[in-house]
């Protein structure tokens, strides 16, 4: 709250103070609106800003060590404003004294006073959570900081480099917490400088943390498959829906030009196929629309998530990556309604895949914008009804079966085209592995 005090002990400077002759009346004098003087100054340049007043035709404003003085500045004349350059930041009160002319007189002075900072002692903030050197909980992460001497804002960026910033540039003002979300979750260096903004200058701290594993990086006991790229892929008797259909799959490759994913029928066919075309994620619904992400790279060795899905509330066929819509296209249900398997790992537009694959997902509904980002890295709702299967191939080594852990919509699946151990099944290994 900006509030003043009136006072009649000014130290004559010049024949101008000795001059002055109070009188006038309170209610006429103009007030200073800004800065607020309950809010330490931290800029050593300060514009003041006052009132009209009642009647007053002209101003005089000093600035001074002590009240009525201006050995730091002075303006005389008819704006409501005034900068004054070059504040010593030191520590030491600051006076604003502020005379009105009305009625053919000075009236009384207001007398502002302001606490400056003192710039020798301002220290930048410091991250305080998470903890400089720890792996990030996630996608999405709250950081949070101590209150910076002096600081008039703070800047938190956050890249894939050190002094980079491709991941976040957020300007918080005085908040000393801030989320940053769509982090990846492959592993890698996450660089983040907290700057802060005090006297004027701009000071920060670096610091560096390792991004979460996502869903996919398992915990060590989990396992994923792995597939060769020549003849592996798994096999599971289910009838996906034609008219509302939702399908995630987390993979890691290398190769740009694979396939992941389809829809088949023992009886011939193929149809919801999802591939890799020279590193860009595509899929296919018949009859008959193809689209595809532009001028990325996929099979760059991270594990991604893509989902693909169409119908119902969604309409039109959509390619999400790492849940940001990457494709879309406006088919909004599949002309092949004799599917009875589908295959991971494989795809005829692309041939087999190879890398490694966890977590599939299948729905007889197409999911939100929302709910894709919700189940990014959360197990799903095993009581959701929509949803038909859900595979993490964590069974053991030895078998050759793939259960569903959500077995709504069909059988056992089987790594290979059959229950017999053979060439084309992909290999159930760890994720240390």
């Amino acid at each position: 709250m900006i509030g003043g005090t009136s006072t009649q002990h000014l130290s004559a400077q010049s024949d101008w103070d000795a001059e002055i002759d109070w009188g006038g009346s309170w209610e006429t004098r103009a007030q200073i609106t800004s800065p607020d003087n309950s809010v330490p100054l931290n800029s050593s340049t300060v514009t003041f800003q006052w009132s009209a007043g009642d009647g007053v035709s002209h101003y005089f404003l000093a600035i001074g060590s002590s009240p009525g003085s201006r050995d730091l500045g002075s303006f005389f004349g008819t704006a409501t404003w005034f900068t004054a350059p070059g504040i010593l930041l030191n520590g030491n009160p600051l006076y604003a004294s502020l005379w009105s002319w009305s009625n053919g007189q000075w009236q009384e002075p207001l007398v502002y006073t302001y606490q400056r900072i003192n710039a020798q002692a301002a220290t930048p903030a410091q991250i305080v959570a998470p903890p400089n050197g720890s792996t990030l909980s996630g996608s999405s992460v709250t950081f949070q900081w101590s209150h910076g001497a002096g600081a008039a804002q703070y800047v938190l960026q956050v890249g894939s480099a050190r002094g980079g910033y491709d991941l976040a540039n957020q300007w918080v003002g005085l908040n000393t917490s801030s989320t940053v979300a769509n982090l990846p979750l492959d592993g890698r260096p996450i660089f983040v400088m907290l700057w802060t903004q005090s006297s004027g200058q701009w000071r920060n701290y670096s610091y560096q943390y390792t991004a979460a594993s996502s869903t996919a990086t398992g915990t060590g006991t989990d396992r994923m498959l792995r597939f060769d790229g020549h003849d592996d892929f798994v096999q599971i008797p289910i009838d996906a829906s034609e008219t509302s259909h939702t399908v995630t799959i987390w993979f890691r490759t290398t190769n740009p030009d694979c396939g992941i994913f389809s829809a088949t029928a023992a009886s011939g066919g193929h149809d919801r196929h999802i591939y890799l075309s020279k590193g860009n994620l595509c899929s296919r619904v018949w009859n008959d629309e193809t689209i595809a992400t532009k001028d990325k790279d996929y099979a760059d060795g991270n594990w991604h998530q893509v989902t693909h899905v169409f119908g119902g509330g969604m309409g039109g066929q959509r390619l999400f990556v790492d849940t940001q819509l990457a494709a879309s296209g406006n088919l909004a249900q599949s002309a092949f309604s004799w599917q009875d398997l589908i295959q991971v790992g494989y795809s005829a537009d692309k041939g087999f895949f190879q890398g490694d694959i966890y977590d599939v997902r299948l729905w007889n509904r197409a999911l939100s914008v929302e709910e894709i980002a919700s189940q990014y890295r959360q197990r799903p709702n095993l009581g959701d009804a929509y949803l038909l299967g859900y595979w993490t191939f964590d069974e053991d080594p030895a078998s050759n079966e793939v259960l569903n852990s959500a077995p709504r919509g069909g059988g056992k699946g089987t790594l290979g085209g059959n229950a017999q151990v053979a060439a084309d099944d992909p290999k159930r290994v760890s994720f240390q592995q």
